[in-house]
């Protein structure tokens, strides 16, 4: 998802750096956090709402908006049938169960995310821009039995301290609005039971829905679209042999950008998987220790690296690298055109050795092509 959590993640890098200053870290931590929320939260009620509501929205002969349709990209959501009418205590993170049939036109940067816990997906609007408001669609849903207080608090489009009341049925369950405090009768969020004891929400501020009224349509029909299947399974640039192939599964991340766009290091798609040793570490929630494996490709830069990227210490079959000092962590450049990063969270282990068991597909250039986990 585009939250806080993403941010922090950004910066947690393995390489060498200057020696860090905790107290500036903290103090700048808090002031970036607090501008973000202040965005992420603002959804229509922030700036972009202010070119909007004086252009209104169209409307059918029925009352209701009319929206321009979109369509999510389909190596991040599962496909429509079988549905099913009930929801697990745990997701398999290496299978796509969350089904969304309809999502606004203009996502250009979409991505999923699989934990135990929940699956989401979202996508940024095309009308961001850096150093605006962060507008887009996310969806989440949580696994059975998972308290609402799972769902983040940063998601694009949630209003900042947002007041919720009730709405309509979504699907015939229970629902309710998430407005902000100064527009009480907006709902550009809803989160509602999707199954029974399984929560989801559904929130956006994007090119689509710019006028209040638009926005609260895009949030209720994205909603009444979101559905679980029987599954199938997430389809990853890469294969896995040996340990990392035994190990459990403990998140895996797709980020995909339509042609012209590019993420925040230059890349067309990044792909990654957390791995873990033990059903203990699966249970937690928080920050265990896990390896994690990501892949990522730049279009028309076959090296594979990127600004912040160290100069090569070493090679890794036969590709430039480099390993951190403890061996805790290794970035291979290079490999059909990716770049690839092996690394040990919370947890000594040999990257190196790791990496003999990540195979990068030969052509890993479009997701369509990509495959299972195996």
């Amino acid at each position: 998802m585009k939250t806080v959590d993403d941010l922090r993640e950004a910066l947690d890098y393995p390489f060498d750096a200057p020696a860090p200053d905790p107290a500036a870290i903290i103090a700048g931590g808090r002031r970036r956090r607090a501008a973000r929320r202040a965005l992420v939260g603002s959804g229509v009620a922030g700036a972009v709402a202010v070119a909007v509501l004086a252009n209104g929205a169209p409307s059918r002969h029925d009352g209701r908006p009319d929206l321009t349709d979109g369509a999510p990209n389909p190596v991040l959501v599962a496909a429509t049938a079988p549905l099913t009418r009930t929801a697990p205590d745990r997701f398999d993170p290496l299978t796509r169960t969350l089904n969304i049939g309809w999502i606004p036109a203009g996502l250009i940067d979409q991505q999923a995310e699989i934990t135990p816990w929940s699956q989401t997906y979202s996508g940024f609007d095309a009308s961001h821009v850096n150093g605006g408001p962060d507008v887009g669609l996310v969806v989440e849903v949580l696994a059975k039995g998972r308290p609402v207080s799972d769902l983040s608090d940063g998601a694009l489009g949630l209003p900042l301290l947002a007041v919720s009341h009730p709405t309509e049925p979504v699907n015939g369950q229970p629902a309710e609005c998430l407005s902000a405090p100064e527009a009480p009768r907006s709902c550009p969020a809803i989160r509602w039971q999707y199954a029974p004891g399984s929560w989801a929400r559904v929130s956006y501020a994007g090119s689509v829905g710019t006028a209040p009224e638009t926005a609260d349509a895009v949030a209720r029909r994205v909603a009444e679209s979101v559905s679980l299947t029987a599954g199938e399974p997430v389809r990853l640039p890469f294969t896995l042999t040996g340990a990392p192939a035994a190990m459990k599964a403990a998140r895996t991340r797709v980020d995909i950008y339509q042609s012209g766009s590019t993420g925040i290091n230059g890349e067309r798609w990044s792909a990654s998987i957390d791995l873990v040793t033990s059903d203990s570490d699966l249970q937690n929630s928080g920050d265990p220790s896990r390896l994690s494996i990501e892949t990522m490709q730049r279009p028309d830069d076959p090296s594979g690296r990127i600004g912040r990227d160290n100069a090569p210490n070493t090679t890794a079959a036969g590709h430039p690298a480099w390993r951190q000092n403890d061996g805790g962590a290794l970035v291979v450049w290079g490999i059909n055109g990716t770049r690839t990063v092996v690394e040990y969270r919370n947890h000594p282990g040999d990257a190196e050795t790791m990496f003999a068991d990540v195979h990068v597909l030969p052509t890993p250039d479009d997701p369509a092509h990509w495959v299972a986990v195996q």
